[in-house]
Parts: structure tokens; C-alpha cells; sequence
């Protein structure tokens, strides 16, 4: 993805800790941090936009975390580069480990000042068999085309768990909700699952759940599953509320029921009914009773950790452009379906409506939103009758 050098500075600023960088030579980083391997956030971002680098200083026993590499001022010949990168790792014993070995990247770029990221992503994950403490990361990357080599390093604390005392305020679980994909952390999600302040309901809506919600927790407790073995084991100590959210967490995330020789008789019956609850998959085929439980769980999934996936699904809905017409003169002529075909293409068209306006209304919120939609667009990564649909998002910085 093309960014300016200035933009480029704007991403160091972030990457706090890292050795000064050259503003003309060719230079590696290495980051350690929380977010999605596939790095839509980098990739499907607009032109000359700034991707949010999220950067962590400490990692928990057997969280899971990747570590990223970017190159600056890569030499180009004939409009290629040709990077070759290692990493080591250094543990707080001083034991030397190589975690990636000769990496070649190679590609096409318009211009040296234009930031490689590596696309091979090295997944970690600290078990009690490593020390806990103070780890090195250290890039050494040599420009095959100029010559010129470049190392630098990052550090990496790793800690046991404690958990961190729940919010207490409601407009700061909600606040903290929406926008947990620009910094996600373990303690955070802890803090705003295990808050009293936390509303898991919705009237009206099946199951009297917000699936909003639903989306977002099952999502970032799955990429922050270390802490399933935690919860399962204080669940006896917890209050009878936190008893009920770890049970509906683990219906929610599919984990292994709670034993029921530790529930309580309405614990059981809650626990049965969450299992039995008709939850359908986001991803699988739109649902005509439950196309908007699909929609909300994927918003939430989108907060959760702030990728593309989730969004381009929600932009399969505008191709029922036609449906949506024929629902909005349903409606307007206060007529009532005359077959299940009928019922069935109103239901799509209210999918594409509810769609529709929940793109724009979190893209003109939500600036990753709005970049991705922007991307889809460039790109042309929407259904072909959807361009005019999101034309406005297009014009928008």
C-alpha cells in the first residue's frame, strides 16, 4: 500500500521505543502487536491513508500475539524490490533463539519512498515453559538491490494474568465497546464484560439479546482465548451475575459447558436455554428470519478486532438492490406479501435497507470504517450495483 514519507513518520510516532530511523536510508522495524495476520488493516486501505500500527509492551502466558515487519526506502530496479530479512528473539536468561530465517520479500513498488510490509506474518505465543520477563526482538534486514543492511529491535514483557478491576460507569462500557478495536487488550474486554454497568439485552430482539454485543464478545474472547482456562476456574468464587455472563460467554464462543454439579438449578436451566438459543452463523447463508441477528453479530465482530471480513459481508446485502425497491413499495402501498416468494424477497430487501444504512451511519462515526469502504470501492470490491449506494463515502476524507 503506497503511504508518503510524512505518513510513514506519522506510524513511527506510534511505534514507540524503536532505535531512530534514517530519513534516506533503507530501514527494517519490527512490531509486536495484538492484530488480525491478514493485516486488512494495512492492505485494504485507500490510497495516501495512514493504517493504525498497534503496538504492545507486554503479552500474557500463552496469549497469542504476531509480529510484523516494515521495511522504509527499499531500492527499486525496474519497479521491483528485494528485501531479505531474520528475527531472533532474546529471552531474559540471555537464550538466543531465531524465530524467522532468511525471509525473502520480493514485489513491485511505484517509488523508494513507498513502505514494504512484509506479508510473512510470525505468530507467537508464551507458554510456562518460557521465563517470564523482559524479551528482545531484533530485525536484521539487508536491501538486495542497494546493499545496505539495517537492524533494530523491540522489547516484550511477558507477565502472568491478573485480573483487572471491572468499569463501573455505563457510558464508559459502551464508549469502550465501540471503539476496542483501535487498542485491544485483554484487560479491557475484561474490564467491560465483568462491569455491572454491561446491558446484554435488547428488547424485541430474538432471545431478548443484543447482538451486537453478541458479535463483539464471542469475537474478542476467541482471539483472546488464554483467557477461557481463567474464567472456568474462578467461576465457582464469582458472583451470581458473573456466573450467568461466563455461562452465556461459553455458549456464545461454543466452549465446553460449565460442569453442572456447580450450578445452581436456574443456572441450569440458563445454562440449556443458552445452548438451545437459535444463534445463526454470520457467514453462512443469509437467514430470512434472522438476517439482522446475522448483521448485528458481524458489526460486533468488526469492533471486536477492527478487520475487513466482517464489513465486506454486511456489503453483500447492497446487490439486493432490487429487493430493496419492491420492500420500499410494499411498504409505501401497505401491502402484504401474496406467497412465501413474495414474503422472501421483502425480507432481503429490509436486509439491504438495514445494510445500507448501517454502513453509513458507522462509516461517517468510524474512520477505519469509512477507509475500508473507500477501499472497497477503489478497488471495486462491491456488488457493481452498490457504487452509487456508497458514491458519498467515496468523496469523504
Amino acid at each position: 500500500m503506497p503511504l508518503s514519507k510524512k505518513i510513514f513518520y506519522v506510524i513511527l510516532a506510534m511505534l514507540i521505543g524503536f532505535a531512530s530511523v534514517s530519513a534516506y536510508g533503507f530501514s527494517a522495524q519490527v512490531v509486536a502487536s495484538p492484530q488480525d495476520k491478514k493485516m486488512e488493516w494495512w492492505f485494504n486501505q485507500p490510497a495516501n491513508s495512514a493504517p493504525h500500527v498497534i503496538q504492545i509492551s507486554s503479552v500474557y502466558f500463552h496469549q497469542e500475539f504476531s509480529l510484523f515487519s516494515f521495511f522504509e526506502n527499499a531500492s527499486i530496479k525496474d519497479g521491483k524490490f528485494h528485501i531479505k530479512y531474520t528475527i531472533t528473539s532474546t529471552d531474559p536468561k540471555g537464550k538466543k533463539t531465531i524465530v524467522a530465517k532468511d525471509i525473502v520479500q520480493k514485489g513491485s513498488k511505484a517509488s523508494k519512498s513507498i513502505i514494504v510490509a512484509s506479508t510473512e506474518i510470525v505468530g507467537a505465543c508464551f507458554d510456562k515453559n518460557n521465563p517470564d520477563g523482559l524479551y528482545t526482538f531484533e530485525i536484521s534486514a539487508k536491501d538486495e538491490i542497494s546493499g545496505e543492511t539495517s537492524t533494530s529491535k523491540t522489547h516484550l514483557r511477558v507477565v502472568d494474568w491478573n485480573a483487572p478491576i471491572p468499569m463501573n460507569d455505563k457510558k464508559e462500557v459502551v464508549n469502550a465497546i465501540f471503539n476496542f478495536y483501535k487498542n485491544p487488550s485483554p484487560e479491557s474486554l475484561y474490564m467491560i464484560f465483568y462491569s455491572n454497568e454491561l446491558n446484554l439485552e435488547q428488547r424485541g430482539a430474538p432471545n431478548d439479546l443484543n447482538y451486537i454485543y453478541a458479535g463483539f464478545f464471542r469475537s474478542a474472547f476467541m482471539r483472546n482465548s488464554f483467557l477461557t482456562p481463567f474464567l472456568r476456574d474462578k467461576f465457582p468464587t464469582m458472583s451470581p451475575l458473573d456466573r450467568a455472563k461466563t455461562i452465556y460467554l461459553f455458549a456464545l464462543m461454543d466452549e465446553a459447558r460449565i460442569d453442572f454439579n456447580i450450578l445452581t438449578e436456574s443456572e441450569k436451566k440458563y445454562q440449556d436455554a443458552m445452548r438451545k438459543a437459535n444463534i445463526p452463523a454470520p457467514y453462512a447463508k443469509w437467514d430470512k428470519i434472522l438476517g439482522a441477528v446475522q448483521i448485528d453479530l458481524l458489526w460486533g465482530e468488526f469492533f471486536a478486532d477492527g478487520t475487513y471480513k466482517p464489513i465486506r459481508r454486511i456489503m453483500d446485502l447492497l446487490a439486493y438492490t432490487e429487493e430493496g425497491n419492491f420492500t420500499l413499495r410494499m411498504l409505501t402501498e401497505k401491502r402484504r406479501p401474496k406467497n412465501r416468494e413474495e414474503w422472501e424477497k421483502m425480507m432481503m430487501g429490509a436486509y439491504h435497507s438495514a445494510a445500507l444504512n448501517s454502513i453509513l451511519d458507522y462509516a461517517s462515526q468510524f474512520e477505519l470504517i469509512r477507509n475500508y469502504c473507500r477501499w472497497a470501492i477503489q478497488n471495486k470490491d462491491i456488488p457493481e450495483s452498490s457504487f452509487k449506494l456508497l458514491g458519498e463515502i467515496s468523496e469523504k476524507k
